[in-house]
């Protein structure tokens, strides 16, 4: 649920970290025009803002693995993952950060082996 910032939980970080690297997978592979670099630029600021990610590398607003609830209230009713329990969030934002770094690396010329 990413469209819904009054959860109780607060924002989404594992699917916003999905989209990030899917759109810098994209334009790394040649899928996605350059017009699509300033999203996957904004995706990654949002993603490494503290509330989401601390100076230390700890995730915060993790979601626990979801399946499709009929509403808000069965979203609401998640816990959020604890620090030192991440299941799925944190290789998501993984693939994303090391995506965007391949993508910032490209865009300043820098070969990557």
């Amino acid at each position: 649920m990413i469209d819904h910032p009054e959860l109780s939980w607060g924002t989404e970080t594992s699917c916003s970290a999905q989209f990030t690297y899917a759109i810098a997978r994209g334009i790394n592979r040649g899928w996605l025009g350059a017009s699509y670099i300033a999203s996957a630029k904004k995706a990654l600021a949002a993603l490494s803002d503290t509330t989401r990610i601390s100076l230390k590398g700890n995730y915060f607003g993790l979601a626990p693995v979801l399946s499709i609830g009929p509403d808000l209230a069965y979203y609401n009713a998640r816990p959020v993952e604890e620090e030192d329990k991440y299941s799925h969030g944190s290789g998501l934002m993984l693939f994303a950060l090391t995506e965007m770094n391949t993508l910032l690396q490209n865009e300043a010329g820098v070969k990557i082996k």
